[in-house]
Parts: C-alpha cells; sequence; structure tokens
C-alpha cells in the first residue's frame, strides 16, 4: 500500500491545513483533544509535509476549535526543513502568538471580495491590506517567514457571473509581496471556480508578476479540485495547498465544502511522475487518524475516495488511536 518517498527534489511543495482549515469544520465544538490533534500533527512530519498550518490565533468566542492553539503548538517538535504555521489574522493575535513556542511561519488573509471581507472581518479589502501590513511588520522584525491567502482570487462571492476582475488581484498581490510574503495562495473560496477562471487568473498575475512566490489554495464544491490543481500546475504554480480526507470550509459561506485532499493531489502528482518528496504510507496513516477523529464527533468520514478505498472496511493494518 501506498508509494516511497521520492528520492529526487520535490519539483512541488504541499502545504498541508488540515489543522487550521479542517478543523474549522471537524473540531467545530472544540471536542477534539489536543493529544488527537498532535498525534496527526506529528503523522504529517513523518510523511514528510514541507509546511503544516497547525492553527490559528483568532478569537475563540468565534472559532472554538482554535482555542488551545497554543497548548498544541507547545507539544509539538519542529522537523527539519518543515514549516510549522499559524494563521494570525490581527496585531492583537501576533502577540499571544509570539508567546506560543515552534511557530516559525505566520500566515496572513485578505480577500479580493468586498463582500466577503465585510462579512468575515468587518473590514473593507483596503482596511484588511493595512492590517495585514501591520501583521507581517512585526513578524518580520521578530524573525518569522511569512506567507498570506488572498480569498476569492479568482471570482467574485454570490455575484453572477463573478469573475473577479484581474487588476484587483494583481494590486492586492503587489500589496502582499512588498509586505514580504514568501508565498501568495490564490484561493478559490467557495469552491465555484472553473478551469478557465484559474487560466485566466494565473496568466494574469505570471504576465505581471510572475509565478515564483505564487500558490493555490482551492476548494471542492464541484469536484473540481483536482481539475484546477492541475491546470494551475501546467500555468507554472508550485505550490499547493491541501488538507487530509478533503476537510475544510468557512461557516462565513453557504454550503462550504472542504479543500483539495493531500493524498488525491500527492496520488494525482504521483502518477504523473512529479517529484513531491511526500512519503504516501504516512498519508494514509494521517487519514486514519482524520476517521477516527470524524467518529470521535459523530461526524461523518471525510470525503476523499481514496481514504473511502484505502481505509474504510479495507484496509486493517491501521490500527485507531487511543485518545485517553
Amino acid at each position: 500500500m501506498g508509494q516511497d518517498t521520492e528520492k529526487r527534489a520535490p519539483e512541488v511543495k504541499i502545504c498541508d491545513v488540515t489543522l487550521r482549515d479542517g478543523m474549522q469544520v471537524l473540531n467545530r465544538n472544540a471536542l477534539i483533544p489536543v493529544r488527537m490533534r498532535l498525534r496527526l500533527a506529528e503523522t504529517l512530519q513523518r510523511a514528510h509535509i514541507p509546511y503544516i498550518e497547525a492553527g490559528s490565533f483568532v478569537n475563540p468566542r468565534i472559532v472554538s476549535a482554535m482555542q488551545d492553539t497554543t497548548e498544541l503548538f507547545a507539544q509539538l517538535r519542529p522537523a527539519k526543513g518543515q514549516q510549522l504555521a499559524a494563521l494570525v489574522p490581527k496585531l492583537k493575535y501576533y502577540q499571544q502568538m509570539k508567546l506560543t513556542p515552534h511557530v516559525d511561519t505566520v500566515a496572513l488573509f485578505i480577500s479580493a471580495s468586498e463582500t466577503y471581507s465585510l462579512a468575515n472581518t468587518r473590514m473593507t479589502p483596503a482596511e484588511a491590506v493595512k492590517n495585514a501590513r501591520e501583521v507581517a511588520t512585526a513578524a518580520r522584525e521578530d524573525g518569522y517567514r511569512v506567507r498570506a491567502y488572498l480569498s476569492y482570487a479568482f471570482r467574485e462571492m454570490l455575484i453572477a457571473p463573478g469573475e473577479m476582475p484581474t487588476d484587483t488581484v494583481e494590486l492586492l498581490c503587489e500589496h502582499l509581496l512588498e509586505m514580504g510574503c514568501e508565498t501568495i495562495a490564490l484561493s478559490d473560496t467557495d469552491g465555484r471556480s472553473t478551469g478557465r477562471d484559474v487560466e485566466r487568473m494565473i496568466n494574469h498575475v505570471d504576465r505581471t508578476l510572475g509565478l515564483d512566490h505564487m500558490g493555490v489554495h482551492l476548494h471542492d464544491l464541484h469536484g473540481l479540485g483536482l481539475v484546477n490543481s492541475l491546470i494551475a500546475y501546467q500555468l507554472g504554480i508550485r505550490t499547493f495547498d491541501c488538507s487530509i480526507g478533503g476537510l475544510g470550509g468557512n461557516k462565513i459561506v453557504e454550503n462550504s465544502i472542504g479543500n483539495v485532499a493531500t493524498e488525491e493531489l500527492v496520488n494525482m502528482f504521483n502518477g504523473m511522475g512529479v517529484a513531491t518528496g511526500i512519503d504516501f504510507d504516512f498519508l494514509l496513516r494521517a487519514g486514519r487518524v482524520v476517521i477516527d477523529m470524524a467518529h470521535f464527533v459523530g461526524d461523518p468520514a471525510p470525503p476523499s475516495r481514496i481514504l473511502a478505498d484505502q481505509l474504510l472496511g479495507v484496509d486493517q493494518t491501521l490500527r485507531k488511536i487511543d485518545v485517553g
């Protein structure tokens, strides 16, 4: 079962956001204990995931799943060549993050959609840029790496036909690059983007800014997540966000759906002969942990077809974890 870790240097960078984006949905009532999430983080490390976003520093009354992010990070042990990141949306939460060990990368987010920005943060895009710059400046001064999410980078929220203007995205990307972001994850926040949307925006950004600092953060509402990932790769994107099992979502977005599944994305690249540097067997072990988490909180198994094929009623070699 699975495949050996690639010996070649990775050609793509896989960024796993299960413990942040995924837990916003699966752990929405803050029931999954730190010990269980720590097991997932350690399994992702053993899979050689180069970027693991393990949590966020936000208002615990709004996102209760993240209320013990500090405790989780305190128990993590950094691994050579792997980033441990946290989403930090505001300067006041940055001060809390600074007291937390083992975080080396600060993730920011802004939105190209004013509708979404106001609903999610009560800030206009311009105000969100100013806010993000404050966090980025402090983080860089303190020696942290910085990356960013640009929500609704391909389509506008709730507006038909909904194409996001290319000059809007270009300007916001310019601001984020000026802040020192090493990666900007162009995000299909509600999963409605088509291959045409992805091609249009990435081609524009490539012409105007280049793709050296660009990645994608794709959701999978209509089953197009892998298709859009492949198109992004063919256009020159080499950094991809994903989550084990295809977990993820946002309560602001109606009918929110999860991210591209890490194991499905890696499987696609493996099949293409694209080196990922990922140990696929440990991705499946991470999938076993996520399935157990879903059982623990009474949720259905995650939507990943690979996990359903490989683990649900088929493979009994990975025993359930003991959560104490």
